[in-house]
């Protein structure tokens, strides 16, 4: 994912990524930001478009958080949703992982056997390592 799209997401600022497919996923997603680094002006539009604060440098080339994806709709009260397709995020963490060249879609990641997961995923995570790994 792009930044300063991920940032967003993984900092509970963007409840709905849009995207053109229906997304039949439910659970946590480990959010890796890609290795595009943004333009500023791009990054200043969006601040002012979304009234938030964005940082002066981001993570790029590795996983910076987790989400849990509860929903895919097409209709979405959020100022963040275009769609056609809105994939609903919730309980966003903060978190950085490992370093790696991401890909398109959904895929599992590669987690080293010793990363140590956020507290505040481990309900997403009891009996389900073997998801993220």
């Amino acid at each position: 994912m792009k930044q300063p799209y991920a940032w967003a997401i993984v900092n509970g600022f963007k409840p709905v990524e849009n995207r053109p497919r229906v997304g039949h996923h439910r659970g946590l997603l480990a959010i890796h930001a890609g290795k595009y680094i943004p333009y500023q002006a791009d990054c200043d539009a969006l601040a002012e478009k979304h009234g938030i604060t964005l940082p002066d440098d981001y993570e790029v080339g590795r996983i910076i958080g987790f989400v849990n994806m509860v929903d895919c709709v097409t209709k979405h009260k959020s100022r963040w949703f275009s769609g056609p397709y809105g994939y609903v995020l919730e309980d966003a963490v903060p978190c950085l992982g490992p370093a790696f060249s991401g890909q398109l879609g959904f895929y599992r990641t590669p987690f080293p056997d010793d990363f140590e997961y956020p507290l505040a995923i481990e309900k997403f995570i009891v009996g389900q390592t073997q998801l993220l790994r």
